[in-house]
């Protein structure tokens, strides 16, 4: 007989070779139920010696774990009744259990660039280049890699397992991690509101600022940004771009919509063609030049060119006083200072300057006056409208009359909220500790509208560099050359 030891040592077998049978057992020789007291189990002569010779070869060969006695005696006993050869694995040992690889599950699924309805068309301003991602929306869940569980060989020698391969997951700040030790597994949710600038599962990467190298055109569509955006190029004709931080373009704007919840800076011009130029700023906008455009301001403005034929309503102050700082054809509306090159041009086209004014109250004020004008309108047609009949229905009169009431009505309302907008225009301008002004470096040429408060002074002459500024007492508007 003959004990081998597997070469992964988690087995040992024992070799019986055939013998001669000289007294053949006449019954079976019984089987231990279980490893324990295997020493009162009745056995046929030389059994026992025999097992007691497997036993030192057990010893010899190094064997100590997971000997399995009764497959030992079962073994032992069924050779010594046949006498033939036989193999028997006798111990056992346990396979180690390598530990799991780290996984990780992407939660959130980003929508297609691209929108196809059921007629499969595409529609170009409805891309989803911006992936905007909300507060507490969960991202990715991951499992943590396991250590393992060790085994132990026929030697009694522990096999260490192969711990399981860790998962490194690149975040943003934006990205909230919450790592659950006792379930094995951390979570990632977007911190608070940003923008999707890479997702996979080794890069979840959430931001407040998303760089666009490219322009804003039928690739990209209409963006809506819930952060900062920096846009590597132009914004190409009639696109709309929002964003609640600040905008920062390397190119021009021309005859699009933007809405700036913070600063918005733009190197090149800031131009329309065919349709005006929108946009409304939440804090500073600082341009090349403004062409054909309409400007809503919630800070200081800087133009480092000229103005031209656009409209701006500044709640800050308003400077255009670098290279030309030139404003042409253009109504510039700010509560702060204003500062010019430049007023007007030699060929005395309209300039309308506003200084020490409320922007939203100035707009209301241009609103409330055209709209005064056409109910007054409206009531001078109503009025003079003669019907075509000689004598006309009592119907027809009794319409041009209620279209008369009623135009003359609404004229004299909106008559009075001017007058109370105006008269809060005139408050606010008493109580300023500094009074605005309008400064011009160099020349006011003539058919140039200068109004500081409500005081209006039309230009009627060419004048060089000064300072118009208001005079409280006298009402009205003095300029100066200091």
């Amino acid at each position: 007989m003959e004990v081998f030891v597997a070469q992964d040592r988690l087995s040992a077998s024992l070799h019986l070779e055939a013998r001669p049978i000289d007294n053949p057992p006449t019954e079976p020789v019984p089987v231990p139920e279980s490893t324990e007291n295997t020493e009162t189990i009745p056995a046929m002569d030389g059994l026992e010696t025999t097992k007691s010779d497997v036993r030192r070869l057990l010893v010899e060969q190094g064997v100590i774990f997971g000997i399995d006695d009764a497959s030992l005696h079962q073994a032992l006993a069924a050779w010594l009744e046949s006498g033939q050869e036989k193999t028997t694995v006798i111990a056992q040992g346990i396979k180690e259990r390598n530990g799991q690889n780290a996984t990780i599950q992407l939660l959130f699924v980003p929508p297609p660039k691209l929108v196809v309805n059921a007629e499969k068309q595409v529609n170009h301003r409805n891309h989803n280049f911006v992936v905007n991602v909300l507060t507490g929306t969960p991202l990715a869940q991951m499992k943590h890699a396991t250590p393992g569980t060790p085994g132990m060989d026929v030697l009694g020698q522990e096999i260490p397992p192969v711990a399981g391969v860790p998962l490194t997951v690149e975040i943003t700040p934006l990205v909230k991690e919450d790592v659950h030790e006792e379930l094995g597994i951390t979570r990632y949710e977007a911190a608070q509101d940003g923008m999707l600038q890479e997702f996979s599962p080794s890069k979840i990467l959430l931001t407040d600022h998303l760089e666009i190298r490219q322009n804003i055109d039928q690739t990209t569509g209409n963006i809506e940004a819930w952060g900062s955006l920096t846009i590597t190029g132009n914004i190409t004709p009639d696109w709309i771009v929002r964003a609640r931080g600040d905008i920062q373009v390397t190119g021009g704007v021309e005859s699009s919509y933007l809405e700036v919840g913070g600063n918005l800076m733009v190197q090149g011009g800031f131009f329309g063609r065919a349709e005006a130029t929108e946009a409304k700023v939440g804090k500073k906008f600082e341009s090349l030049f403004v062409q054909n455009a309409k400007l809503v301001v919630q800070g200081d403005t800087t133009i480092h060119d000229s103005v031209v034929n656009s409209h701006l309503y500044v709640d800050g102050n308003l400077s255009v006083t670098e290279r030309h700082g030139s404003v042409l054809t253009s109504r510039l509306v700010a509560s702060g200072d204003v500062n010019v090159r430049t007023l007007g041009s030699p060929n005395e086209q309209a300039v309308e300057v506003v200084a020490g004014s409320d922007p939203k109250i100035w707009q209301q004020i241009i609103r409330l006056k055209r709209e005064q004008l056409q109910y007054r309108s409206l009531f001078l047609r109503g009025f003079l409208k003669q019907p075509k009949r000689p004598r006309p229905f009592p119907k027809t009169m009794h319409i041009l009359r209620v279209r008369k009431i009623k135009s003359q009505r609404t004229a004299a309302i909106m008559e009075r909220v001017l007058l109370r907008r105006q008269q809060a225009v005139i408050n606010a301008l008493k109580k300023s500790s500094q009074l605005p002004c309008v400064r011009v470096a160099q020349k006011t040429y003539r058919n140039t509208r200068i109004t500081i408060g409500l005081y209006t002074l039309k230009v009627t002459e060419e004048l060089s560099g000064g300072t118009f500024r208001p005079d409280l007492e006298q009402r009205k508007i003095i300029w100066s050359t200091q």
